[in-house]
């Protein structure tokens, strides 16, 4: 049996990462069809339909959960949008994907893991470094260090993709959208 899976939002992380993996990766090709993309950017739109040419194209993501059979979704939109597509997904019974920061504070986050248990579907938040083996061997190297008592990290931009047509970070550095702003948004990682 094929899933059928609806991409919401197509912005950075979706353009270059999600539908790449989607639309090229042999297994997923075998077992998953994305038959619905979202973006407000009519760009953004055009650039996912070219990976998924049949896919049905919705400004809003709600339109997608709304119109078509699926299965999962993965949520590719700003941290500020997932608590309400998470709930709308799970209260439809649709297994969900969900890229970081899970969400802006710890009151959406909670009614994500809430609408998540009550409902029963499948749910990740995407930290592919979670599984990597060079962040595990960190791990375990900071385990044996024992109790840490200053940690320092610096940042030197929130642009990831600087001259990327699909990138629009002013949510990134935005408290009404980020919520915590840099530590949430790369704390996550």
């Amino acid at each position: 049996m094929r899933l059928r899976g609806a991409l919401l939002g197509a912005g950075n992380i979706a353009l270059r990462g999600h539908a790449p993996q989607w639309a090229e990766d042999p297994v997923l090709r075998e077992a998953v069809d994305i038959v619905a993309v979202t973006d407000l950017s009519p760009s953004n739109l055009e650039a996912a339909r070219a990976f998924f040419p049949g896919a049905a194209a919705y400004a809003r993501a709600e339109e997608a959960l709304e119109r078509e059979a699926l299965d999962f979704c993965d949520v590719c939109t700003p941290p500020f949008s997932h608590r309400g597509l998470v709930e709308e997904a799970a209260r439809r019974g649709v297994h969900v994907i969900c890229e970081k920061p899970l969400a802006p504070g710890l009151p959406d986050a909670e009614s994500i893991s809430e609408a998540v248990r009550r409902s029963a579907i499948v749910f990740e938040a995407c930290h592919q470094y979670h599984f990597s083996p060079q962040w595990q061997a960190v791990k375990r190297l900071l385990l044996g260090l024992g109790r840490i008592y200053l940690a320092e990290y610096e940042v030197h931009r929130t642009e990831a993709n600087e001259g990327n047509p699909h990138w629009s970070p002013a949510w990134r550095t935005d408290r009404a959208f980020a919520g915590g702003g840099i530590l949430v948004d790369h704390g996550a990682h």
